[in-house]
């Protein structure tokens, strides 16, 4: 049955070739709300939630009464992004990168329940992944000096930091940034939208100059899609997601050969040679991977934290009500 809006309740069914699953019925519930959905967890009404990641949301759902709470890094990663058309000069880029305390950021916002993201690749995704921004730790005194020298040849150093309005880890990590960069010579300006504008226009059109957005990793760690010079969206390749701006012939050989090489050794190599020169070329300055919470009554047996593209249910035949 399909309630539009509200719900979705399915039956096993009777037929299938494996083993029976203990739950023979799953209702799924519409809840946009957070309060709402800790509410009705706390309340009997449902017996599992999965709420979006937010500031103090852990201790929340530690404090809901015979809950079991679970949480992990998951595949969603949060980064700052530059427009290379309107953030031209690399020692700005590179100012920002060491002027954020990433590590007091998520800190800050997520207590240390993840850590600082070193690349666009995910840490699990060996052997490919290799942790090419870790060079960038916090190091005020040489963002200054990145500015000054920018500065003293006509660059810019106020810069509009955008992204989807009414979220409040991504605004509280601009306010933080904003105040970080503020001690290094940089001016932050916040200029925010709704997701449909955000996404739908201004990555698009190339209306920004830094912003924070989310991408979803997949199992293959390949991001030609994203990083490749002929993905900068145009007239003639809407389709493209390169909205960097960012063109580097060789990241741009790189990954298109990483897709065609079959030998997982020298694949890794080429992913690594591409990670290591997009951390010099500063197109993006990775934050962190979003954790996964679940939060479910304490009859309910079987949840278990596995990011993957499969969601929380991945495996829902394993779950049983005591």
């Amino acid at each position: 049955e399909w309630k539009k809006g509200e719900s979705l309740t399915v039956e096993a069914n009777e037929n299938y070739w494996g083993e029976k699953p203990a739950i023979k019925e799953v209702t799924y519930r519409f809840i946009p709300d957070s309060n709402t959905l800790i509410a009705s967890l706390e309340s009997g009404e449902v017996s599992f939630i999965y709420p979006p990641p937010d500031i103090g949301l852990l201790e929340r759902l530690k404090g809901i009464d015979g809950a079991q709470v679970q949480f992990k890094a998951g595949v969603i990663w949060e980064h700052l992004a530059f427009n290379l058309e309107k953030v031209p000069d690399l020692r700005i880029r590179q100012a920002l990168a060491y002027g954020i305390d990433r590590e007091q950021i998520v800190n800050e916002l997520l207590k240390g329940q993840v850590n600082p993201l070193e690349s666009w690749v995910m840490p699990d995704q060996k052997p490919y992944y290799t942790p090419a921004w870790e060079k960038y730790k916090y190091d005020k005194a040489r963002a200054k000096q990145l500015v000054d020298e920018a500065k003293a040849e006509g660059a810019k150093t106020e810069i509009t930091f955008s992204t989807t309005s009414d979220n409040r880890l991504r605004e509280t990590l601009q306010e933080v940034v904003q105040q970080q960069l503020k001690d290094v010579g940089i001016d932050i300006k916040i200029k925010n939208t709704s997701a449909t504008t955000f996404f739908g226009e201004w990555t698009v059109d190339g209306n920004f100059e830094l912003a924070e957005w989310a991408w979803l990793a997949t199992p293959d760690p390949t991001q030609t899609i994203l990083f490749s010079k002929d993905q900068i969206p145009t007239d003639d390749n809407p389709g493209g997601q390169n909205y960097y701006r960012y063109e580097n012939d060789e990241v741009t050989r790189l990954l298109k050969e990483s897709d065609k090489v079959l030998d997982e050794r020298q694949r890794a190599d080429l992913f690594k040679q591409a990670q290591n020169q997009m951390a010099e070329d500063l197109p993006i300055i990775p934050m962190y991977q979003r954790p996964d919470y679940y939060a479910f009554a304490e009859n309910l047996t079987g949840p278990d934290v596995n990011p993957t593209l499969a969601g929380p249910f991945w495996n829902m035949g394993d779950w049983k009500l005591t």
